[in-house]
């Protein structure tokens, strides 16, 4: 059994000494080239090109988001109109 071991951490070893990346997905594992600094640095360059999300929501669908002003209140965007308020008891209470 150690033997097994043995050869297990020298395989490993050696992946990690070629630039290889060991990524296990359930019973897989999946032997990739470790990303240059280039591709690391493009690859975020593209989130900062177009800030933000888009959602594609249904009408009546409500989002929250974190009240500039107050970080006790949050605000609620729905239909087009802008509510302060807070949650209690797992429901929005909006505030006037």
């Amino acid at each position: 059994m150690a033997h097994i071991a043995k050869k297990l951490v020298a395989k490993l070893a050696e992946l990690k000494s070629s630039g290889l990346i060991v990524l296990p997905v359930g019973g897989i594992v999946i032997r990739e080239n470790q990303p240059t600094a280039w591709q690391l640095v493009r690859q975020r360059g593209d989130f900062l090109v177009a800030p933000g999300v888009n959602l594609d929501l249904e009408p009546g669908t409500p989002v929250f988001r974190a009240d500039p002003q107050d970080p006790n209140l949050v605000i609620r965007e729905l239909d087009g109109r802008a509510v302060r308020g807070y949650f209690k008891a797992g429901k929005f209470v909006a505030i006037s």
